[in-house]
């Protein structure tokens, strides 16, 4: 018996001391990556990224498409309209906008979990994940797994629940060359902005984010309606209130007669 229990303790002394050498290991690799990050401290560095960013590239896509490049612009209210819902609603996000955000510990164990490779419940803190990435990709941060899961860490501390909705809604890129943001994606294809669009109007937004071409000239319209009708019948389950306007909008046809968007210059930036 007392042998037993010495090969119990030994195993078990062991097992500890592999484990503290794996979380040694870890806490050095987060280090590192964590020391190569710049500074992302407040909203107004992050913004100032995005925006720098985000401008330049819809320039570059200006001056080949002689369409006018739009400024880059927060809108943090874009969540509460029929648009917003809908993307959200397509990332399978739905009522983001009004979740309460989780608590930073909780925050930590679920980045922790992503980082070990066990994934992570579904809730809020899910959502918050996958846009503070994304934004931290907008932000120009690859190379490892590490560096980029801390850098959305970082983003995610440094941003308010709303304005993380709203810097990803702005910065969003459509295609690898535009449009960027809700907003301007919105011009391209309605002609409006996107706190404008209605229900058939937004559901299809939410579609190009993954089929930008197919939405803006329309070339599958079954295809199309195929991809809108479900995404449409589960925002009339999220949102009893709208329930009349968003089976209206799916009974609606496909907004594919609409004129092209005006063409124009781009506007110079620099200072005269």
């Amino acid at each position: 018996m007392a042998r037993i229990l010495r090969t119990l303790i030994a195993f078990a002394l062991r097992s500890l001391a592999v484990i503290a050498l794996l979380g040694t290991v870890a806490a050095a690799t987060l280090w590192m990556a964590s020391s190569a990050l710049p500074e992302l401290s407040s909203s107004a560095l992050i913004e100032a990224r995005l925006k720098q960013g985000v401008e330049g590239a819809r320039q570059v896509q200006a001056q080949r498409t002689l369409r006018l490049a739009t400024d880059f612009a927060v809108n943090d209210e874009l969540f509460l309209a029929p648009a917003g819902k809908a993307l959200l609603e397509g990332l399978g996000c739905s009522g983001l906008n009004a979740a309460l955000p989780e608590s930073p510990w909780v925050f930590r164990l679920r980045l922790l979990r992503q980082w070990l490779g066990l994934g992570g419940p579904a809730g809020p803190g899910r959502c918050e994940l996958e846009l503070a990435t994304a934004l931290a990709a907008e932000l120009g941060f690859e190379g490892s797994s590490s560096r980029r899961l801390l850098a959305a860490a970082r983003v995610r501390e440094a941003l308010p629940h709303h304005l993380l909705l709203a810097d990803w809604g702005s910065s969003l890129p459509f295609t690898p060359q535009g449009p960027f943001g809700l907003d301007e994606a919105a011009q391209r294809l309605f002609g409006k902005e996107a706190k404008a669009l209605d229900w058939n109007e937004a559901a299809l937004l939410a579609v190009a984010t993954e089929a930008f071409e197919d939405v803006e000239t329309c070339r599958y319209p079954a295809k199309l309606k195929a991809q809108r009708d479900p995404l449409l019948e589960a925002l009339a389950r999220d949102y009893p209130d709208d329930l009349k306007e968003i089976l209206g909008a799916k009974a609606a046809k496909l907004p594919c007669n609409r004129p092209p968007p005006p063409t124009s210059f781009a506007k110079s930036t620099q200072k005269p």
